[in-house]
């Protein structure tokens, strides 16, 4: 199985999406919405079907295979949240009976040049499709030894994070839309950027544990189980804090004076438990005040 095959076709679905929808931007974001909500709704399965609970229970309960077993079950149990949120949404849209048959059309453009097997199943996940439609990837996942499958966890949050990426680039151009402030509310850009910030904390935080599975995929990194908590402490800092989260609202402003390490964060993104365990600070804010903060 080649690297990175869904990152690679999910460009060619936002390739395929643009090209579709046209200057159509509004359809075009409702279609994003929609795969996302897929993809959301979709991630849970596959960590079940992974076993990854299991193949971490049986390492080191006291060392890293505890906080990075912790840390999935973070993710999963977040990702839960993005789902209700982006099924709030898609209700407060009309008819969706036309995105349905688009998104149809270009499932069929993506997967005609995939081949059988884990190349198809990847390029239905790129679109959020139903596990039920990806034949014997359960299987496939299944052979990944535990290294592999963290890596693999890491390639679907960072499809995700392209995905959020490019809803709010679509939200910036429909900043003067009255009938897009209509359908997702006047703090869905907001909303948007704080999921795309917790994806690439989630995104980082796959990367870094990654590095604490041997290449065997059984053995674990000598480091401490506090120093690990400590490096994703600090990839939520880099990700979560107001400065980052302003940035990745307007990533052409300059950094505000005092934009520094210490910021209150707008989300722990499902981390509270696994940093208060080892006496870390987790300074969330309301969205009230995290809306207002980035707005000084």
């Amino acid at each position: 199985m080649g690297e990175r095959l869904i990152v690679r076709y999910t460009e060619k679905v936002a390739e395929e999406m643009a090209a579709a929808f046209g200057s159509n931007r509004l359809d075009e974001l409702r279609a994003w919405i929609r795969i996302a909500h897929q993809r959301e709704a979709m991630v849970t399965e596959l960590y079940q079907l992974s076993y990854i609970d299991q193949r971490l229970r049986e390492g080191d309960s006291a060392g890293a295979a505890a906080v990075i077993r912790s840390a999935v079950a973070s993710v999963w149990a977040h990702e839960e949240s993005h789902t209700r949120f982006l099924s709030a949404l898609r209700s407060l849209s009309s008819d969706l009976s036309s995105l349905a048959e688009m998104q149809g059309q270009l499932e069929g453009k993506v997967t005609r040049s995939a081949l059988a097997g884990g190349v198809l199943a990847r390029a239905l996940i790129a679109l959020g499709a139903s596990l039920a439609r990806v034949p014997d990837f359960a299987t496939d996942l299944r052979r990944m030894n535990l290294r592999e499958l963290v890596q693999f966890c890491g390639e679907l949050e960072t499809t995700a994070r392209m995905g959020y990426e490019r809803i709010l680039s679509l939200v910036r151009e429909l900043d003067q839309s009255e009938e897009a402030k209509r359908d997702f509310g006047y703090t869905f850009r907001f909303d948007i950027a704080r999921i795309l910030s917790e994806e690439r904390f989630h995104e980082d935080a796959f990367e870094a544990m990654s590095g604490w599975v041997g290449v065997d995929g059984r053995s674990f990194s000598s480091i401490e189980p506090g120093e690990c908590a400590r490096i994703l402490h600090d990839l939520a800092e880099r990700n979560l804090s107001i400065g980052a989260v302003r940035r990745v609202l307007d990533p052409a402003s300059p950094r505000p004076k005092g934009d520094q390490p210490g910021l209150p964060w707008v989300s722990d993104a499902g981390f509270s438990s696994l940093f208060r365990q080892y006496e870390l600070e987790v300074p969330t804010v309301s969205a009230d005040i995290a809306m207002a903060r980035l707005h000084e």
